[in-house]
């Protein structure tokens, strides 16, 4: 199998991949299993060297087509675990205010009595 076929095959497996919305509790495997795939996919296009073949001319088209979606939903994927860390982060706030709501008072304004 040439190199543009199998940059091809993990290009398609990224894309299937990213197009189907993951759970919260899978996103961590999901995001795992894509930053592999990045990874191997990444060095498979470091080999690749022009010229190409005219048999592999489709399989370039489809990459590039495959490559455009795969990026808008690796920033999806991306904004919403910012979203859920913000959230999060949230969260863990306001619970600590709860616990104990003294903690963060301000002593701006303090009047002090200067009489005796």
């Amino acid at each position: 199998m040439s190199i543009i076929k199998r940059v091809y095959s993990l290009t398609k497996e990224l894309y299937t991949l990213t197009k189907n919305p993951s759970d919260k509790e899978k996103r961590d495997e999901v995001i795992d299993k894509l930053t592999s795939l990045l990874d191997e996919r990444e060095e498979l296009i470091q080999e690749i060297k022009p010229p190409y073949l005219k048999e592999d001319e489709p399989y370039i088209k489809g990459i590039l087509g495959m490559n455009k979606q795969i990026d808008k939903q690796l920033i999806s994927i991306q904004k919403q675990v910012q979203f859920d860390r913000a959230q999060l982060k949230k969260t863990k706030e306001s619970t600590n205010h709860y616990i104990n709501p003294y903690q963060h008072t301000s002593t701006d304004g303090m009047f002090y009595d200067k009489r005796k």
